[in-house]
């Protein structure tokens, strides 16, 4: 691959996470210089509330197929943004949760993103990420969504946790076939025709919603897991 985007010092941006990456990725003294270049090598940025992760800590990952918090502690929220993305063309995998009202419009650009978890940021427009159909893993939690309608076309996630928001309707989503998690747990959800067409599912969270019928799933004969207490179930299919 050639960057053809001119050589830019960036050493005067003094923002919080411009300087962990200096010094905790890009392993730099406060007094070197950084360039876009070396910025552009970054893939991997993890942040919980006021907290910048390192890379490899267990606190919150994608584990197999679904997303994990293992620290139970209460987090200070965040005030951190997404500006530096511009610097980090080539990020894999982000986790930015527990933010006040975060702006997701900067990672529109992001085309490499496997892995993508944005937790109880105030979250409510998803449309900035349509384009990122490079995911594989994405994690939207505990936020105010109700139109998820853009994330139909990302035709290659494996993992989706939409738990605790707004929505109504999923039954755009079918289009994802690859699906081995489907989280959306705590909604308003009344119909799930969706999973008709995701054979691969081996985990289902639908717990909490307005669903009458678990016919749906009859295909999925690889479920593992599904949890659905909660629901004005009539219909349990095969599952019975």
């Amino acid at each position: 691959m050639t960057v053809t985007r001119p050589v830019e010092d960036l050493s005067n941006d003094y923002s919080l996470i411009m300087q962990y990456i200096r010094n905790n990725i890009l392993n730099k003294a406060w007094n070197e210089p950084v360039y876009n270049y070396e910025m552009a090598q970054v893939t991997d940025v993890y942040i919980i509330g006021s907290y910048i992760i390192e890379v490899g800590q267990p606190e919150a990952v994608f584990y197999e197929d679904c997303y994990k918090q293992y620290d139970n502690r209460e987090y200070n929220r965040g005030q951190f943004d997404l500006g530096f993305v511009q610097y980090t063309p080539f990020l894999k995998r982000l986790s930015m949760s527990y933010q006040d009202n975060l702006d997701v419009t900067p990672l529109a650009g992001l085309s490499y993103l496997e892995e993508l978890s944005l937790l109880n940021d105030n979250i409510g427009d998803v449309s900035a990420l349509a384009g990122l159909t490079s995911l594989r893993k994405l994690a939207l939690g505990w936020n105010n969504i109700s139109d998820v309608s853009p994330l139909a076309g990302l035709v290659n996630l494996e993992s989706l946790g939409l738990w605790n928001n707004q929505i109504s309707d999923v039954n755009m989503l079918g289009g994802l076939t690859q699906l081995t998690y489907f989280d959306v747990s705590n909604n308003q959800v009344s119909q799930i025709e969706c999973t008709r067409n995701m054979p691969g599912l081996s985990e289902v969270w639908i717990n909490n919603n307005q669903i009458g019928s678990l016919s749906p799933l009859d295909r999925c004969d690889r479920l593992m897991v599904v949890m659905q207490s909660g629901n004005p179930v009539s219909d349990y299919g095969t599952l019975r």
